[in-house]
């Protein structure tokens, strides 16, 4: 048995307990069922809520999530490349980025709402806004790291810059890029969630904040688990590619 599947085992396990041990306090009245419903019974409520239609607010709140997500990489990329041409703009676009990524995003959801309004649109750009300055960090820190070699000789065999950049630059900070899209990920989800949960009618962000105001703990509960089944997922799809692309570079 190797290492890494051993170390699944084990979380495996601890988690089983975990659930096990809820389910006991919960079955002998040590927690509130209203307040802490054992695992039974959310899964329970979860079949139910599946029945009634979960899938349409997972699959328009997964809409959200890839399509503000794919926005913000190409934009940040592009964004970061433009800003990274000239080094006088790269230090005044740092102070920006750091003004960003340092303040609670949700205190400008009241201007989206005022400028874009409550549909899919508000909710993709917030999505974008939330997650698209960790892509412009990441690709100015990833085209300081190139090795200048690789560009000049690239220069020396007549490749034009937009040549340069896709056969020269991008390969070489993919690593850096892949790795801040998994931290981009996580706030393009938090980012989602946060304008479902404020301005709609439809989306786990709405049934977050539906349930949570109506104390509806169980049904809470199956949605937290569904959020955070698909944080996971989609950070591992990353990891996948993160691993991927280092076992790739290590062969070449």
């Amino acid at each position: 048995m190797t290492t890494k599947v051993r170390e699944r085992l084990v979380t495996a396990g601890f988690f089983v307990g975990l659930l096990l041990v809820w389910e006991v306090l919960s079955d002998v009245g040590v927690l509130n069922p209203s307040l802490a419903p054992g695992p039974r019974q959310v899964l329970g409520t979860g079949v139910m809520l599946f029945e009634e239609g979960l899938l349409y607010d997972m699959r328009v709140t997964l809409t959200y999530i890839l399509a503000s997500f794919a926005i913000a990489v190409v934009g940040g990329v592009l964004i970061g490349a433009l800003l990274s041409v000239s080094a006088t703009v790269t230090q005044v676009a740092e102070g920006f980025l750091t003004f960003l990524l340092s303040i609670p995003k949700s205190l400008f959801l009241p201007l989206f709402i005022l400028i874009v309004g409550i549909g899919a649109a508000q909710k993709i750009a917030f999505g974008v806004f939330s997650s698209f300055a960790v892509i412009v960090a990441a690709t100015i820190v990833g085209l300081a790291q190139v090795d200048h070699d690789l560009v000049r000789m690239a220069r020396s065999q007549g490749a034009t810059p937009l040549q340069i950049f896709f056969k020269t630059h991008l390969p070489s900070m993919t690593p850096t890029l892949l790795e801040a899209a998994r931290i981009a990920m996580i706030l393009n989800i938090t980012g989602v969630l946060i304008a479902e949960m404020y301005a709609s009618r439809e989306g786990l962000g709405y049934l977050v904040s539906n349930y949570g105001q109506n104390f509806q703990v169980d049904r809470l509960l199956v949605v937290i688990f569904v959020v955070t089944t698909i944080g996971i997922v989609l950070n591992e799809i990353l990891r996948g590619l993160e691993l991927r692309q280092e076992r790739w570079r290590e062969g070449t």
